[in-house]
């Protein structure tokens, strides 16, 4: 029926709405190279950000929260491929390193241990 459809169809934006609000892109203020993003993520829940860089750049990223619960892994988005040193099963509070290739990285933020507020710092050089 019509009314079954509208339904679906609203519960399919609500859904939609939801995993995107997930993802945020990181942009930097004109002339920086360095950004504080204030955040939480709920027990076993993840959030992403999205940077983009260009290859041979250096990037440090450090997570901090008042009860040492946030950690983070890296995502080239151009092969799916964890960054050493920060992986989904082995995810990090700081990583530093030479990007390997131009184009966006996503710094998947979780909590090992309830939920967590956390700031994030990502520095571009």
């Amino acid at each position: 029926t019509m009314k079954t459809k509208i339904m679906l169809t609203v519960l399919l934006l609500i859904v939609c709405a939801c995993s995107a609000n997930s993802q945020e892109r990181i942009k930097f203020k004109k002339g920086e190279y360095f950004t504080n993003i204030e955040g939480g993520v709920p027990r076993g829940e993840v959030y992403s950000y999205v940077v983009g860089a260009s290859k041979g750049q250096f990037m440090t990223i450090t997570i901090m929260s008042p009860e040492d619960n946030a950690v983070f892994y890296i995502l080239r988005t151009d092969n799916w491929q964890y960054m050493a040193g920060a992986t989904e099963d082995n995810p990090t509070t700081r990583w530093e390193g030479t990007l390997p290739a131009n184009g966006d990285y996503e710094i998947v933020v979780g909590s090992n241990r309830g939920g967590a507020e956390y700031t994030l710092q990502v520095v571009i050089e």
